[in-house]
C-alpha cells in the first residue's frame, strides 16, 4: 500500500510539473504578446501625437488663408469701387469730349 501511495504522490508531482511547465510556457507567451501589445500603443501613441500637431498646423494654415482671402476679397472691394469711379470720370469726360467737338463742329460752320 505505500508503494502504491508512493507512485500515486510521484505521478502526482509529474503532473503537476507538467502543469506548472504549461503554465509558465503560457505566462511566456502571455508576456510576449503584452510586450507586443504596448510596442504596438506606443506606436499609436507617436503617431496620434503626428497626427494631432499636423491637425493643429492645417487648421492655423486654414485661418491664415481665410484671414488673407478675407483681406483680398476686401482690396476686390475697393478695386471695384475705384473702377466705378473710374468708369463715371471717363464717361463723363467723353460727354465732354463730344461737346467740344460738337461746339467745333459747329464754329467751323460759321
Amino acid at each position: 500500500m505505500v508503494a502504491k501511495k508512493a507512485k500515486r504522490h510521484k505521478a502526482n508531482i509529474e503532473s503537476l510539473l507538467e502543469k506548472k511547465s504549461i503554465f509558465k510556457e503560457a505566462l511566456g507567451d502571455i508576456k510576449r504578446e503584452l510586450d507586443h501589445l504596448q510596442g504596438e500603443k506606443k506606436t499609436f501613441e507617436a503617431q496620434l501625437i503626428s497626427t494631432k500637431t499636423n491637425l493643429s498646423k492645417t487648421q492655423s494654415d486654414e485661418m491664415s488663408l481665410r484671414d488673407r482671402l478675407t483681406s483680398l476679397a476686401n482690396k476686390e472691394a475697393q478695386l471695384s469701387v475705384k473702377r466705378e469711379k473710374l468708369e463715371e470720370k471717363l464717361s463723363q469726360l467723353k460727354e465732354k469730349i463730344e461737346k467740344v467737338k460738337k461746339i467745333e463742329d459747329e464754329l467751323e460752320e460759321v
